[in-house]
């Protein structure tokens, strides 16, 4: 199965293996995935005979053209409705087929939902002679005008009921749809928790609805979305926010459902005097671990007593919860695409970007931009005596000891090997020069003594520093200078900050 089908069936698949309507997934070649229950029912095909053929295994004639043309259409982003019979049984049925999409938003399957329509259109046909028999009397008044029957009457209502019915599941499992393509869209996550505050807000009519998200440490919860806004303290009990596993919810990764407030037992952490009603409290799950909560109060006696409602909520914090976790998986490999393995500092190619970036930035504000060249001294002969893996831990050490002494607008960047290069902002020769030796000072002044048991290891460092626009004007000109100043320091004797 398409994998990215199969991630969304499993989000989808409580809501439609429990609808009554027929209900099929099929990929971009034509050949069925998956059939709910109903489908099974009646077609008499299970799930595992069905999957992987395609409509000739069980339509043929009319009807199988019919299907693929629509099928075909539904593949180029159409969604298509059409009427076909199921081979050898008469029973007519209105198939809607709706596109499924990926997260680039391209086509990769199908979903249709089926209904049986065969006692509908026979009421709608005796309905239409009816009217035709009475538009003849309105015209030669030779007939005494066509009456429906009480019982015909009664159908027509309860199938229109029905219908109404089916067209309302439709375009819920349409809405869920085009929000999980909203979902694939979004490259956020603060997009990704705005969006689903007000979707389910409005979409379930909920009257507060909140979105908690727990830090990365996990030890802190944060209330990333209230709606209606109101004051922390108002809503929840304090504690629960420095110790999120007060949370069942949290505690658990199993929703947690009020139905009525008067006769259930509210959780602990809720302060909010919901008065009348009910609400859910449902884990939003990330690659197997609960990452946060979403709640949603409505206070009205029962609303929430309703299993078809919890799986269409289920199946939308599902998506949301896919979404976030694809975005942090995205910005992981964005940072380490970026990032040293080792140090934990920016890459080389990064600091090229970087500082082509902040030059452009200089140039049109008219500002300085220095560039510091570090290279720790002797460096090849501490591995030689203690070897890789001391070497490796200095490395990290040395980083940790520059990373201190840097603004936050300061860019460190590995530059190879035991080297480090570091762009300065808005900063003019004389203070890059100051930051140079308050970095090569600190350096020196610590002892890396866990590095070789029963030994104090003292460190130099030799940094060369350069400016724009005082030696070039191109980002290759600033870094041949201050490659050019830390020979110099070296050949100087290193444990020193020198200029071009």
């Amino acid at each position: 199965m398409c994998l990215e089908i199969d991630k969304k069936l499993r989000i989808f698949e409580a809501v439609l293996s429990e609808m009554t309507e027929l209900v099929f997934i099929g990929d971009a070649n034509g050949n069925i995935l998956y059939v709910n229950k109903a489908f099974q029912a009646i077609t008499g095909y299970k799930s595992a005979d069905i999957a992987g053929k395609s409509f000739a295994f069980f339509l043929d004639g009319e009807n199988l053209k019919r299907a693929m043309d629509n099928y075909a259409m539904t593949l180029k982003g159409k969604n298509s409705e059409y009427e076909l019979c199921f081979n050898n049984t008469g029973i007519l049925y209105e198939y809607k087929n709706i596109p499924l999409k990926d997260e680039k938003d391209h086509i990769i399957g199908v979903i249709g939902i089926a209904s049986d329509v065969t006692e509908w259109k026979q009421i709608k046909k005796e309905h239409r002679l009816l009217n035709e028999l009475e538009d003849q009397f309105l015209g030669n008044h030779t007939k005494e005008p066509a009456k429906i029957s009480d019982e015909l009457q009664m159908q027509i209502v309860q199938h229109k009921r029905v219908e109404e019915e089916r067209n309302n599941k439709i375009n819920s499992l349409q809405s869920l749809i085009d929000f999980s393509n909203l979902m694939n869209n979004e490259v956020l996550e603060a997009e990704i928790v705005k969006h689903t505050s007000l979707i389910l807000k409005n979409k379930f009519k909920s009257d507060i609805l909140s979105v908690l998200m727990l830090n990365n440490q996990k030890n802190v919860l944060n209330a990333s979305a209230v709606i209606p806004a109101m004051p922390l303290d108002k809503f929840a009990r304090k504690e629960l926010f420095l110790n999120p596993s007060l949370c069942n919810v949290i505690k658990t990764g199993q929703a947690f459902l009020v139905k009525d407030i008067d006769k259930d037992i509210p959780c602990d952490c809720l302060l909010y005097n919901v008065g009348m009603g009910g609400y859910m409290c449902l884990p939003l799950i990330a690659g197997g671990e609960t990452i946060g909560v979403v709640q949603m109060i409505k206070k009205e006696n029962g609303y929430w007593d309703n299993a078809e409602t919890h799986r269409l909520i289920s199946a939308y914090i599902g998506l949301v919860a896919n979404a976030i976790h694809r975005v942090r998986l995205t910005n992981i490999t964005k940072l380490a695409a970026i990032t040293d393995a080792l140090t934990g500092v920016y890459n080389r190619g990064y600091f090229d970007d970087m500082l082509e970036k902040f030059l452009a930035l200089a140039k049109r504000n008219n500002e300085p931009l220095s560039v510091l060249l570090a290279d720790i001294d002797y460096f090849k002969s501490i591995n030689d005596t203690y070897g890789h893996l001391a070497g490796d831990i200095l490395l990290q050490e040395v980083t940790k000891s520059i990373s201190h002494t840097l603004r936050k607008s300061d860019t460190v960047s590995r530059y190879g090997g035991e080297a480090f290069a570091i762009i300065l902002p808005a900063t003019d020769m004389m203070s890059a020069i100051e930051k140079a030796e308050k970095i090569r000072k600190y350096v020196r002044t610590i002892e890396f003594d866990k590095v070789v048991t029963g030994k104090s290891l003292k460190l130099t460092i030799s940094i060369g520093v350069a400016n724009f626009p005082e030696h070039g004007a191109e980002c290759e000109s600033v870094i041949t200078a201050a490659d050019s100043a830390l020979y110099k320091a070296k050949r100087s004797g290193r444990n020193r900050v020198e200029t071009p």
